[in-house]
């Protein structure tokens, strides 16, 4: 009975100095991971900081036509994509060469900074330092002639640390039009519409298009300025006129109308 007694006593003693080392242990750990937590943590905050630093510089470079700071920021290579979803357009520009090449002939063809104004917001950012995926929601504004139109729109964006520096290897947006019932909307809803007959050299279909935005929107100066132009692409001359002048009357400022009139004149 004794020697139980004192096995007993040797196992609890040994199950107590183990629970006292593993409880040392699990301090140490403790002790450990609070010493380096705020650094994991700070590192994490700083990639996200970068992350949202990069997609906001891309933005405004692409605002303002700034062609030399938005090709620093993407990466150059054959997996570089660009996807966007509006109403019922779809598109898809992959390979740098490429996405590059119409990126620069746009900018080229519209040098002037876009009216369209824009704030970030709703970032969703999973990173684990080489590779992030950063989800957020551009809140875009416009105003012409006096209206001002808000059309939000959810993009997904994947960056690639590259040489220590984050930069977007592939974008995807989404632009949701169909709920903004506005007159200013559903204006420029008919108006692309218009310029997809164009592009796939339908210009009579093109005209009735236009001709119903015109009537829809009387006021519309860039209904005008559309008609005119499909107008012109179908070779009557004298409605092209016609509707450009309509919408310089709407619209003195309209540069691409002051353009379009004097080729059309000859002058």
């Amino acid at each position: 009975m004794k020697n139980q007694n004192v096995q007993s006593n040797l196992l609890l003693s040994n199950r107590i100095t183990g629970l006292i080392r593993g409880t040392k242990t699990l301090l140490h750990l403790a002790i450990i991971f609070l010493v380096l937590s705020p650094g994991i943590v700070s590192a994490q905050d700083k990639d996200e900081e970068a992350i949202k630093s990069v997609i906001k510089k891309v933005m405004d470079a692409n605002q303002n036509r700034q062609a030399d700071a938005w090709q620093k920021l993407w990466m150059h290579d054959e997996k570089v994509s660009r996807t966007w979803f509006y109403n019922s357009d779809r598109n898809r520009i992959s390979g740098w060469e490429k996405f590059n090449s119409e990126t620069m002939k746009f900018f080229k063809e519209n040098p002037k900074p876009s009216p369209m104004l824009f704030t970030l917001d709703s970032f969703n950012i999973r990173s684990d330092g080489k590779m992030a995926l950063a989800e957020y929601r551009v809140n875009n504004t416009i105003t012409e002639n006096g209206v001002t139109v808000q059309r939000p729109s959810y993009l997904s964006t994947l960056l690639v640390k590259n040489n220590d520096q984050w930069k977007i290897a592939s974008s995807t947006s989404h632009m949701i039009a169909d709920a903004d019932m506005s007159p200013q909307s559903l204006e420029n809803n008919l108006n692309e519409l218009g310029y997809k007959y164009i592009n796939a050299k339908k210009i009579n279909e093109a005209i009735e298009i236009f001709q119903l935005n015109v009537k829809l929107w009387p006021q519309a100066w860039n209904s005008y300025d559309s008609l005119g132009e499909a107008y012109a692409l179908a070779g009557n001359k004298d409605l092209a006129i016609q509707n450009y002048q309509k919408s310089m009357e709407l619209n003195p400022k309209n540069e691409n109308g002051i353009a379009a009139l004097k080729k059309l004149k000859g002058e």
